[in-house]
């Protein structure tokens, strides 16, 4: 019996091993396959974003894990799926989530819950704030008065964050 001890496998060893064999009579050889399973890691996690509407923002985080990871994102805790504006995709180590013409209701909380068949990670949950401009929903309106009287003038307005009076 031929035997190589390993203490503590790691990633790198993962790969192809070949016993070969040999005497007076002749060579002989054997070979395994060595796929070394990692649980899912974060490399980067994922930032907040603050950006107007109308605008396309992306979220990315970058993993390591082995077998690849697969990837579910949330939105204040309701995973979300891909459509015409939400765009998921995967590059190398990194995951993304790029969301187009960003409305006032993409605003909340996302993370991401990554998983191989060794494990489950989560990211931080990171927000998306969405800036609308000042718009002026009630406008001042022209007003007489009597002098030492008492005036108030309204003006509604909404965006976000809210608009500053100056």
């Amino acid at each position: 019996i031929y035997s190589i001890d390993f203490s503590k496998i790691a990633k790198e060893m993962q790969g192809k091993y070949t016993l070969k064999l040999s005497n007076k009579a002749g060579i002989i050889e054997t070979m395994c396959n060595i796929f070394v399973n990692v649980p899912p890691t974060i490399l980067r996690d994922l930032e907040d974003i603050s950006i107007s509407e109308g605008s396309e923002c992306t979220f990315s985080v970058i993993i390591d894990g082995n077998p690849v990871p697969t990837i579910e994102w949330y939105k204040n805790n309701t995973k979300q799926k891909a459509d015409k504006r939400f765009n998921l995709r995967f590059e190398e180590k990194t995951f993304y989530l790029t969301i187009s013409e960003i409305k006032s209701s993409d605003h909340g909380k996302y993370k991401a819950i990554i998983k191989n068949k060794v494990g489950q990670i989560e990211t931080r949950e990171a927000s998306l704030e969405v800036t609308v401009g000042p718009t002026i929903t009630k406008s001042l309106k022209d007003i007489e008065v009597i002098e030492g009287k008492a005036l108030e003038l309204i003006c509604e307005v909404s965006g976000t964050p809210r608009p500053q009076a100056q």
